[in-house]
């Protein structure tokens, strides 16, 4: 990376912000040490804007995004949680009220329950990887006409309330997410089990500007050298982009949903 000026805008999910915030704030003193002036800009409140604005930015978002603007953006690397494996790859938790008669029974029961229509899931967002777009990947395409009526709640968090005032029966949430909202000062949150979890997906993405090698390579080099922030992130995985694109095009293809993922 050579001198000049840029401007590093960030966007991370709410739950995620103290984190990520964190992170951000290494990143720009270790550009501005590799001879960078880096300008820092408001955080966007959406990728979509983000990757509008025809400013250099990191964005850590989900895999469905990386996806949908994978002609403007790439994916470099995804962070590593000291509660997870060491590799690319993470799961959802799928999660019930510890009073209900699913608390004590087998997760392949419930999502015969589900399949059937006898359980009520809440989503946090239609399109979440981790909150909506895992089940329909373990339960299959047939349910997805069901799925599609699914109510979304806007937030992991407000899933989680959801639960617990018996709006709904399940909900799935990725288990980074989880961790962090298991200290949650939420009335209730302590009755709720972990009857499973889903298989594996690849982590949520730190994304870059697309066409831009040396400016990837000198993002790989801050993030393999800048210093963790809290809250539980050890490392970052890198890969090449592929490693995420081909596994979510292959997926929403078996799903049927390229076309809505792409629209």
């Amino acid at each position: 990376m050579t001198s000049g000026s840029i401007s590093l805008s960030w966007y991370a999910y709410p739950h995620n912000a103290a984190l990520w915030d964190g992170l951000a704030r290494d990143l720009a003193q270790s550009l501005r040490s590799l001879g960078l002036n880096v300008c820092q800009q408001p955080d966007f409140s959406d990728v979509q804007a983000l990757v509008s604005s025809g400013a250099f930015a990191l964005a850590y978002c989900c895999g469905v995004e990386a996806h949908r603007y994978r002609d403007t953006v790439e994916p470099v690397a995804a962070p590593i949680y000291s509660h997870s494996g060491d590799d690319g790859f993470y799961r959802s938790v799928v999660l019930v009220d510890g009073s209900s008669r699913w608390r004590t029974g087998s997760l392949d029961q419930l999502y015969q329950d589900i399949v059937s229509g006898h359980v009520r899931v809440a989503v946090n967002q239609r399109y979440s990887w981790s909150g909506s777009l895992v089940a329909l990947q373990e339960l299959g395409s047939s349910v997805l006409q069901s799925w599609l009526r699914w109510p979304t709640t806007g937030a992991h968090l407000n899933s989680l309330r959801w639960l617990i005032e018996g709006k709904s029966d399940a909900v799935f949430l990725d288990e980074t997410s989880w961790a962090m909202l298991i200290n949650a000062k939420l009335p209730g949150l302590r009755q709720l089990r972990v009857i499973g979890k889903t298989g594996s997906m690849p982590r949520c993405p730190i994304v870059v500007p697309k066409g831009n090698p040396s400016l990837r390579r000198g993002v790989e080099t801050v993030l393999r050298t800048t210093r963790a922030p809290a809250l539980g992130l050890t490392g970052f995985y890198f890969a090449e982009p592929d490693f995420w694109l081909e596994r979510f095009g292959d997926t929403f293809k078996q799903l049927g949903l390229s076309e809505a993922i792409d629209g």
